[in-house]
């Protein structure tokens, strides 16, 4: 009976004779050289299905993701706020988009319909960057509370904003903001300002017309607005 198991650079399923056992072989998907296992793996029980086991395709730093629309990007940000564009084929940086942002936490991220801007919110603002030219095109500002997440309408022209809490230096006192803003892309503006969650906005999400909006908080709560009415539907 062959020996199985899998290669550890593509997770590829490899079947070998057992006269193979300890011996270094290479990947036939991937070229990957490897040490074959002395002994094959503890058998599955017969009345278990045997569990795939996944290997990651790519790995790469930060503890915030969003893909570009093709795909073919991916934005990560660090502890630190560093943003960094990545190439998905090669896991490789991208030389357009490599930029020390800020030293602030970042906790979402969210590229536009187009893929040409990326949204990153941090403490009190959000700014809107243009991935050709690597500047800050807009920078959002009102919220009392930190910016919590964003994102993007679906036709693009609009971007959300959900907050949580916030600190008065002035009076010393814990703001409970807890707010959507509704920004317009093309000048900056803030179209609306909608309240009525009592915790942190946590998820943003537009139906796909971009004229209703979802908002959640930490509390469990799903507010659904209407935007043309700019009120809670």
């Amino acid at each position: 009976m062959n020996m199985r198991f899998n290669c550890p650079k593509c997770g590829k399923k490899l079947a070998v004779s057992p006269d193979k056992a300890g011996k270094t072989g290479k990947c036939p998907a991937c070229g990957q050289a490897i040490n074959i296992p002395r002994s094959p793996p503890t058998a599955a029980r017969a009345d278990q299905a045997e569990e795939p086991q996944l290997q990651p395709f790519r790995t790469f730093k930060g503890r915030v993701a969003a893909f570009s629309p093709d795909g073919k990007k991916l934005a990560t940000s660090s502890g630190r706020g560093r943003i960094v564009l990545w190439d998905v084929s090669t896991g490789l940086p991208a030389n357009e988009f490599p930029i020390e942002v800020h030293h602030s936490k970042v906790p979402s991220l969210a590229f536009s319909p187009n893929g040409q801007l990326l949204a990153v919110p941090y403490d009190y603002q959000v700014d809107i960057w243009d991935i050709r030219s690597k500047l800050c095109v807009r920078r959002l500002q009102g919220h009392p509370g930190i910016v919590s997440t964003v994102r993007f309408s679906p036709d693009g022209t609009l971007l959300v904003s959900g907050s949580g809490t916030g600190w008065d230096d002035e009076h010393e006192t814990k703001i409970n903001d807890c707010l959507v803003r509704v920004w317009d892309v093309g000048t900056g503006s803030c179209h609306a300002s909608l309240g009525g969650h009592e915790e942190s906005i946590v998820s943003l999400c537009f139906r796909p017309d971009s004229k209703l909006l979802a908002s959640t908080c930490l509390r469990g709560v799903v507010k659904l607005w209407d935007l043309e009415r700019v009120e809670c539907a």
